[in-house]
């Protein structure tokens, strides 16, 4: 087996590999239709496809940290050139190196062949098959997580629902301040996904397969979605990741709706997302966020760990006139959900100050976005 490629190109696909994949083996399969990388995370399969320039086809299994440090060594070349070599008649195993410049950096044995996931379960029928530009599934994801919880103690919502609504592919995602529904023209039928206690049919797709698919994503070209009955399988130009269905349960996020005789406020979300950007007050990890007030006029102040940093408020050019007492939210999660919804009209609907508001837009009636308030 003998390929040759971009080093930064090689870099980039196996630091993401190794992200995925924790301490399991990263799998090269070289063919003259290019390079396949393949991690796993014993729940999930990455599939990554790059070009290369390949002199002798195969697969190997190899030591992800091996690799991974070969490559972030000094950049004496723009390409580099990966050979494994049976030795000594054993073709179960490989000796490894990697050619860069005129430096070879072993890197130790590899099993060759693919290496098998016979743990990562996806069931035994194919129960549904979407196909749709990859352009169209990144922009439902990327509206959608924006409310994906990161917070470990909460697994139910680290991930996002798929279900059907009206016949129809729906995507849902809560992290406990906000809700994001995305609907799609996708055909989909209830009975294609596994039964879920509180919402009917429906199942998790796990953040952390969701975000290498948007990176696969960005490859453009058409995507397929594979429903099993008990994981799904995302193909593109690029890739493909195959992950299983946690055995979770989503929370029942219709409860979370607002009920009763609700309240309409005109609010620009984008042309407030651009205030906020250029007014907040500093990066997110210096644990700092912005706290936008609606009353008439909109201002933000800067909090840390709920408290008020000693900053005079800044009045923000956007209007949102209200009737009653004015209602604040994180500014984080304001701007997240005007880059949403993009340069459309948007309306803020609310029944208290104190309840959930659920933001709409007459030109995007596909996209929901509800979000708690903070207090004043």
């Amino acid at each position: 087996m003998k390929f040759t490629i971009g080093k930064r190109l090689f870099g980039q696909q196996i630091r993401a590999a190794r992200a995925f994949g924790n301490s399991y083996p990263v799998t090269l399969s070289a063919s003259p239709l290019g390079l396949e990388i393949s991690a796993c995370d014993g729940a999930a399969i990455l599939t990554q496809r790059v070009p290369a320039g390949v002199a002798a086809a195969g697969s190997v299994s190899i030591d992800t940290d091996a690799l991974h440090d070969a490559l972030a060594g000094p950049k004496t070349r723009d390409l580099v050139t990966f050979e494994a070599c049976s030795e000594h008649g054993d073709d179960a195993m490989a000796a490894c190196r990697l050619l860069d410049g005129g430096k070879a950096i072993a890197l130790g044995q590899a099993w060759t062949g693919k290496f098998d996931h016979p743990h990562v379960q996806l069931g035994d029928r194919l129960e549904a098959r979407l196909e749709m530009p990859a352009a169209e599934l990144a922009a439902i994801i990327a509206e959608t997580a924006i409310a994906v919880s990161t917070d470990p103690l909460r697994q139910h919502m680290t991930g996002l629902f798929i279900e059907s609504h009206d016949g129809r592919l729906r995507m849902v995602a809560i992290d406990g301040w906000r809700l994001a529904i995305r609907d799609t023209g996708i055909p989909l039928a209830g009975s294609a996904l596994p039964e879920n206690p509180f919402n009917g049919p429906g199942a998790i797709l796990p953040l952390k397969s969701v975000r290498v698919l948007e990176r696969l994503l960005k490859g453009g070209g058409s995507a397929v979605m594979e429903i099993w009955t008990a994981g799904a399988r995302f193909r593109c130009r690029t890739g493909e990741v195959a992950t299983e269905f946690p055995d979770l349960t989503f929370p029942d996020y219709r409860r979370v709706m607002p009920a009763g005789r609700m309240k309409s406020a005109p609010l620009d979300l984008f042309m407030l997302a651009t205030a906020v950007k250029a007014a907040r007050p500093g990066p997110r990890s210096a644990n700092r966020w912005p706290k936008v007030t609606l009353n008439g006029n909109v201002t933000l102040a800067p909090y840390r760990d709920n408290r008020k940093l000693d900053a005079e408020e800044t009045l923000l050019p956007v209007k949102c006139r209200l009737r009653g007492d004015p209602i604040a939210f994180n500014g984080w999660h304001l701007e997240e959900a005007g880059r949403a919804f993009g340069q459309v009209d948007t309306v803020m609907r609310y029944t208290k100050p104190d309840h959930p508001a659920v933001f709409v837009s007459p030109d995007r009636p596909e996209l929901t976005i509800v979000q708690m308030p903070t207090k004043v």
